[in-house]
């Protein structure tokens, strides 16, 4: 193609998306930069506004200061030059990242609303290798938000002959499945699928999906209480991620710092914690490691600073719509509460987890937790 030519954009944005997929994410920041450039040649506002919007998202550090501020000021400048009757593809992308951009703060009725008029668009522009991602993201609406899971299980099991065409989109199907199996305690069962899915992204060459996506592998292995296991997956994960210049492994530092607390190793836990913080991550995600923060720190005698810390952790987790998420924050603020020996306020925090859990229908963390209430209260 002509270098001045359009419709070499779409070619550019594609091989720039695959090659990242691959782990070569030099090579896509490369070929997303030269999509902008012809874009901006090309003298078509909508498609400038929609190249610079991808090459943001997916050439870029996810990590830099003011990141997530540009993503909106990008996608809502999209959704104003772009005709709505015309320009699905720009209207799309613009929904797509701003449903990103409410998830990243765990609001998942905000992130379904703009998911599900992203994933219309999608396929109203005919874009199937869009269409099969924001799928996989509006699939993680029934499994995080607070619909309850079996109710959850059968929402995605529904999407089953939109996915069945496409690998990938099937393993976000099922992997979301396999995570709301080991809420209800099937964990041999999450564990089959979800091993299964990483053997079908390795296969397809989709590295840093597949790296990426064994924190729902090494997730299930926490909660369940494998502590050892859980954090061999994130370390081998983290380690794939790093040797392709990834930052998204924000949620496998928790992983790792909470299982590594969890084995008596305090130093490890708040070195995963530092190095965490330099990765992207959800809100939920930095929240965990501040709340294992305080963890160590009440086990080192810093009680009043642990206490704030683990209480400001409730409070934030508090403006989502995580009910799991909502719990496991007050079950850090109780281990802070019972270190500092005030075993009926972490017992009170302790109920509070209960109960959101079982909104969910969270049996397997809502046992945990009444078990441990019941050491507590002997």
């Amino acid at each position: 193609m002509s270098g001045d030519d359009p419709e070499r954009v779409d070619v550019l944005i594609d091989a720039g998306l695959a090659a990242r997929d691959a782990g070569s994410r030099a090579r896509g920041a490369a070929l997303l930069e030269e999509a902008v450039a012809t874009a901006a040649r090309s003298g078509d506002v909508v498609l400038e506004a929609r190249a610079r919007l991808v090459q943001h998202e997916r050439g870029t550090s996810m990590t830099g200061a003011g990141w997530r501020d540009v993503s909106r000021a990008l996608a809502e400048r999209l959704l104003e030059v772009a005709d709505p009757d015309r320009d699905d593809l720009a209207v799309g992308w613009a929904w797509f990242v701003l449903g990103g951009l409410a998830w990243n703060m765990c609001r998942s009725a905000e992130a379904e609303s703009a998911w599900r008029q992203s994933l219309d668009r999608f396929r109203r522009a005919g874009d199937a290798r869009m269409v099969e991602e924001c799928l996989g993201w509006y699939l993680s609406v029934p499994l995080l938000g607070p619909m309850p899971c079996a109710q959850a299980i059968e929402l995605v099991e529904s999407f089953g002959e939109e996915t069945r065409s496409s690998v990938a989109a099937e393993w976000d199907r099922k992997g979301t499945i396999a995570w709301l199996l080991a809420y209800q305690g099937n964990i041999e069962h999450a564990r089959t699928i979800m091993l299964d899915g990483d053997r079908w992204l390795r296969d397809l060459g989709r590295r840093e999906t597949a790296a990426f996506t064994m924190q729902g592998i090494g997730w299930i292995e926490l909660i369940a209480g494998n502590f050892p296991e859980a954090e061999r997956l994130a370390a081998a994960a983290l380690a794939e991620l790093e040797a392709m210049g990834s930052e998204v492994g924000g949620v496998l530092w928790s992983i790792r710092a909470l299982a590594q607390y969890e084995l008596g190793r305090f130093d490890d836990a708040e070195d995963a914690v530092r190095k965490g913080d330099t990765h992207f991550g959800d809100l939920s995600t930095a929240l965990m490691r501040r709340a294992i923060e305080a963890m160590i720190l009440a086990r080192r005698g810093q009680l009043d600073e642990a206490e704030r810390i683990a209480r400001d952790a409730v409070v934030q987790m508090d403006t989502s719509d995580w009910p799991s998420e909502r719990g496991d924050m007050r079950m850090y603020l109780a281990e802070v509460l019972r270190l500092a020996d005030k075993k009926h306020e972490a017992a009170d925090a302790i109920r509070e987890a209960i109960a959101l859990y079982e909104s969910k229908g969270n049996v397997l963390q809502a046992g945990t937790a009444r078990a441990k209430l019941d050491a507590l209260t002997g």
